[in-house]
């Protein structure tokens, strides 16, 4: 199937928290636009050279992904959250991407979306992975429950105040301080304080590759069926992302 190329503007840049930055994009024909809670755009990324005297020359595109946050149709806007941990291609852009910057994007794409048949949803997600946990709580419906585990940097991080959700929801902030990202120590003790609900349930696992590997098999051994799992891996301690923007298919 092929996806739609969108040609977008930056309309707007602000900063969420200390590591995340949200950038409203525009276009002109967004009226076929619909993405599902979860989903992402695969962004034509400019990349650039120096130039000896100063200043760089452009020298192509790397595509990376970004969640989806919001699409406002009424504006035209679809939002994008971008947290910015390491310093590959994709963090040098949003921090440096202004209003009226241009940039195509490829999709609505990605099948992990909220599961309608499960009565409780379990989120665990690091940095890379909370803005599609919040997109997919707010695209809940009113009677389900749904219970987060999510990690950031530090309480200046936390984003509970953007959260809007209809179903019953829990989050739970938790706080590296100075540990690098990329470990599992501080997911897996949440997982492992966590008894799993009576009903259908499903699980969404958002972060490193190691660290989904280990939630996963640690939720499989308290009794979750891997049918009742979404584990997707958003990036990999030490390497770049493949060329279609996420990990390799190897390394997940």
């Amino acid at each position: 199937m092929t996806l739609p190329t969108w040609e977008l503007e930056v309309a707007d840049v602000t900063a969420v928290t200390p590591h995340l930055r949200r950038l409203e994009l525009t276009g002109a024909e967004l009226s076929d636009f619909a993405p599902e809670p979860g989903q992402d755009l695969m962004f034509a990324i400019p990349l650039a050279s120096p130039l000896p005297s100063g200043g760089t020359t452009p020298r192509g595109t790397i595509n990376r992904r970004f969640t989806i946050r919001h699409f406002d149709r009424g504006r035209a806007r679809i939002v994008v959250d971008v947290a910015g941990h390491g310093d590959g291609p994709g963090v040098r852009w949003m921090h440096t991407a202004a209003p009226h910057d241009q940039i195509d994007a490829v999709g609505p794409r990605g099948k992990v979306t909220p599961d309608p048949e499960a009565t409780w949803h379990l989120f665990a997600a690091d940095d890379a992975g909370v803005p599609a946990t919040l997109a997919m709580i707010e695209g809940l419906p009113a009677g389900r429950r749904a219970v987060a585990f999510l990690e950031v940097g530090s309480a200046a991080d936390e984003q509970g105040w953007l959260i809007e959700p209809a179903a019953e929801v829990e989050v739970t902030w938790l706080h590296r301080g100075g540990e690098p990202t990329g470990r599992p120590d501080l997911l897996a003790d949440a997982l492992a304080g966590f008894e799993l609900p009576t009903g259908i349930g499903h699980a969404y696992l958002s972060a490193e590759a190691g660290v989904v590997r280990v939630l996963r098999d640690q939720l499989t051994a308290a009794g979750l069926e891997p049918s009742r799992l979404s584990p997707k891996a958003y990036w990999v301690a030490g390497k770049a992302n493949a060329p279609n923007g996420e990990p390799s298919r190897e390394d997940r």
